[in-house]
């Protein structure tokens, strides 16, 4: 093997080192050309690690192999080695003593511009190869985004003006020249706009771009602004030539394409509608709104949209429109003023009325706001026509509603044979109206339920339905008064309180108190600027105590007068009864029949053709008639009824209901319970004056009086008795027949009328003592049992008279 080592024994003036060749073992056996061929492939191998050095004193470091040898057979020649070392060229030579004469610090220098040389061939690769490539690389790999956008509107185009920012630029700062670039949405050309001269770098990467969209299309115009309100993303695509300049290189025509990401407005969704004010000062001018909008823009756009016109639909009604004035639609929170009319109210809006009575109620209200159109940019109407939501308005903050209630003059009557009361009267109310919105009541309607309290508990019994009654206003400071009447306002009994309505009939007549509880809503018809509103009033609760008619017994009923008339059923008195109630309510029940019963024996029956009882003091006329008395108990009642009366005596007498008392069952079923006592005043002053007796004819006369003011009196049968100073003086028995001597004595109404001469039967004692007495006067008393006949009933009465003065004539033609 062939080793080189470096010779330490050198002088020191040269460095260049050198090798001693030397045999050992493992050479041993090789032919000598074999050996000089391993010694050149050694030197070889270290020229080429060490060109600098590869030589030294001129010694050859390798051998140029032999060229060829030749064949005996003279066919092609391959090539050999040489038995001695191939020589290098001359150059090389040449070169090998040059370097080898240079200084040390020289061949430093060469290796130091040497690579210099190399340093400044890459710098120039650099500029004219890479850095244009460079560059190229950072603009296609840069993206584009609009920090914010202002789109205004100008007619068929539209203003962009925003800023920009390029994202992924690298480390290189480049500049631009300005120019037209196409914008493309959905691969439609839908304009061009200027971008102006940009210095971008990653420092500083953003632009200002001020452009108008001039577009080709309208129609994509509207797409893409309606896009832009409706979806939440959108997706320009830019394209045009620019020219780009860096310090390493210049991009002349370069062909820019580049996809720029727009946030949409998301449908306009979050919209709210913070107030809604409503007002009209006059009927002529209709009713207009202001409303207050809080509308949140997702976008990163500004947009500038001209007047915008909004509709506010209730339950799919259009019920009011109006605009927002140029309006700024900044990304974040905004806030819009939309101002506009309320829609008129037509006969099938009832949707409309609807909202209006939840609104002046205080409710809160689902409204949907719906674009409708730009009046200055019509490229947005598509888009707003697009934009529905849905928000809640509050109601006003004072609702309209009724402060008080009452009915004055109240009446209640019977309607016919109907299961119902009629309530009559003048119901008062005032009501708060809105003070923005004018409104003039005409009109008010009523449902109520009614239920009494018992033991605490309010027990429903009826239905008040008042209908739609006329109304007379008076404007008030803070309310305005109404007036309406009242006419047969049925009280109607709840489905299955027939007997609780009954038992409150019942109660009203024999109790003091009632307390009623009233619970129901109000309709107000009122005229308004876009028409006839009806105002539904929220529920109402009304406490009522009502003063029952037990107050009709304390005082009692009193008869004032008495008066006979005559009837083909027979004897009927026409009475007036005054009496005293203290209900403030009127009745009105209808004709009512009643027992007219002395003490426990029905005598006949009294009716009111129309009862009618009002509040205070009351004068009924009730006409009564005796029954007929074809038994002897009751010619004997009815004969003493008359007895005392004549005689001064006060009868008591009641009447009672029975089984016919009404012809409206529930007010028949309280009558048949009702008693009510009363008194008739008894006759003051006496029926018999100018009593004469005759002792010459031994017969009395005398002057009787009929008190009945209507009907004559007639005298059939006439027994009495004639005392003095307790003692019987004499009797009188006739019974007077039609042609006879002694005819029935007619007496006509309120007359007196002188009887004939009356045959009397003196007793002994009584003769003398009037004979005593002759041409004198007497005390006399009169003990008298007479049928008389009123009307062709013939009544048996007692009459008895004390103390009267009768003239004792003893002559013939004495009186």
């Amino acid at each position: 093997m062939v080793k080189f080592q470096t010779n330490t024994d050198q002088p020191t003036g040269d460095s260049s080192p050198s090798y001693q060749h030397q045999e050992n073992g493992d050479n041993q056996g090789k032919s000598q050309q074999e050996i000089e061929d391993e010694i050149f492939r050694e030197h070889h191998a270290i020229s080429e690690r060490t060109p600098l050095l590869a030589a030294k004193n001129n010694v050859p470091l390798y051998s140029a192999p032999a060229q060829t040898r030749s064949n005996d057979s003279g066919a092609d020649s391959t090539p050999t080695q040489s038995s001695t070392p191939q020589q290098p060229p001359e150059i090389f030579k040449i070169t090998q003593k040059w370097w080898r004469e240079l200084s040390s610090t020289t061949k430093w220098v060469i290796i130091v511009a040497i690579i210099f040389l190399i340093q400044l061939f890459f710098f120039i690769f650099s500029l004219k190869i890479v850095a244009p490539i460079t560059t190229r690389n950072a603009i296609e790999q840069s993206e584009i985004s609009f920090d914010s956008v202002r789109v205004e509107n100008s007619g068929s185009s539209f203003a962009i003006v925003g800023n920009a920012t390029i994202n992924n630029l690298g480390k290189v700062k480049v500049t631009s020249d300005p120019t037209d670039l196409s914008v493309y949405y959905l691969g439609n050309l839908l304009g061009n706009i200027a971008l102006p001269a940009m210095t971008l770098s990653p420092q500083d990467n953003q632009f200002f771009i001020n452009s108008t969209l001039r577009t080709y299309e309208p129609a994509l115009l509207e797409g893409f602004v309606a896009d832009t309100i409706l979806k939440d993303s959108l997706e320009w695509d830019i394209q045009g030539f620019m020219n780009f300049y860096s310090k390493a290189a210049t991009l002349r025509d370069y062909s820019l394409n580049k996809k720029i990401q727009f946030t949409g407005f998301n449908g306009a969704k979050e919209i709210q509608l913070r107030s809604l004010n409503l007002y009209s000062d006059n009927f002529d001018h209709g009713v207009g709104f202001t409303a207050d909008l809080s509308f949140w823009n997702p976008s990163n756009i500004t947009l500038l949209p001209g007047n915008l016109a909004f509709g506010l639909f209730y339950e799919n009604l259009l019920i009011a429109e109006g605009n927002s004035a140029d309006p700024v639609l900044t990304p974040g929170d905004n806030d819009l003023v939309l101002s506009g009319s309320l829609s008129t109210i037509s006969d099938d809006a009832a949707h409309m009325t609807e909202f209006l009575n939840k609104y002046f109620k205080g409710d809160v209200l689902n409204v949907e706001v719906r674009g409708l159109g730009s009046a200055s940019a019509h490229w947005l109407d598509k888009a707003l026509q697009h934009v529905q939501t849905e928000v809640e308005v509050q109601g006003i903050p004072e609702p309209v509603y009724i402060t008080e209630m009452s009915i004055t003059d109240p009446s209640v009557e019977f309607d016919g044979q109907e299961y119902t009361l009629g309530l009559n009267g003048v119901l008062n109310a005032n009501l708060k109206l809105p003070t923005t919105f004018k409104t003039l009541p005409i009109r008010i309607r009523q449902t109520s339920q009614v239920c009494v309290y018992r033991f605490e508990a309010c027990v429903p019994f009826a239905a008040l339905d008042v209908p739609s009654s006329a109304i007379l206003t008076t404007a008030e400071e803070d309310f305005t008064s109404m007036k309406a009447e009242l006419s047969d306002v049925q009280l109607v009994a709840l489905p299955d309180a027939q007997d609780e309505y009954s038992q409150v009939l019942q109660d009203f007549f024999t109790s003091k108190n009632l307390i009623f509880q009233v619970t129901g809503h109000t309709i107000i018809t009122a005229e308004t600027a876009i028409g006839l509103l009806d105002l539904e009033l929220d529920s109402f609760t009304e406490f009522v105590d009502v003063k029952g008619l037990s107050s009709l017994q304390h005082p009692p009923i009193n008869v004032t007068s008495v008066e006979m008339s005559s009837s083909s059923e027979g004897l009927t008195f026409e009475s007036v009864v005054a009496l005293h109630s203290e209900s403030s309510i009127l009745l009105r029940l209808g004709p009512v029949v009643l027992d007219l019963m002395y003490e426990e024996v029905k005598i006949g029956e009294a009716w009111i053709p129309d009862l009618e009882i009002s509040p205070g003091d009351n004068n009924i006329v009730v006409y009564s008639q005796l029954i007929n008395p074809d038994t002897a108990p009751l010619n004997e009642t009815i004969g003493e009824l008359f007895s005392k009366h004549l005689q001064g005596v006060d009868i008591p007498l009641r009447v009672q209901g029975n089984s016919r008392s009404s012809l409206i069952e529930p007010l028949n079923q309280v009558l048949q319970h009702y008693v009510h006592p009363f008194t008739i005043p008894g006759r003051s002053g006496n029926l018999i004056e100018g009593t004469a007796f005759h002792l010459f004819f031994g017969s009395i006369s005398t002057q009787i009086t009929n008190p009945i003011n209507t009907l004559p009196l007639k005298i059939r049968v006439l027994n009495a008795t004639l005392s003095m100073e307790d003692s019987k003086i004499g009797e009188v028995n006739l019974r007077f027949r039609e042609g006879s001597w002694f005819s029935p004595i007619n007496i006509p109404p309120n007359r007196s009328l002188r009887t004939p001469r009356l045959p009397v039967s003196f007793t002994e004692d009584g003769a003398k003592k009037l004979r005593a007495h002759q041409g004198g006067e007497v005390e006399l008393d009169i003990q008298s049992k007479v049928e008389v006949e009123i009307n062709k009933m013939p009544i048996h009465v007692t009459y008895n008279v004390s103390h009267i003065i009768a003239k004792v004539n003893s002559w013939f033609f004495s009186e």
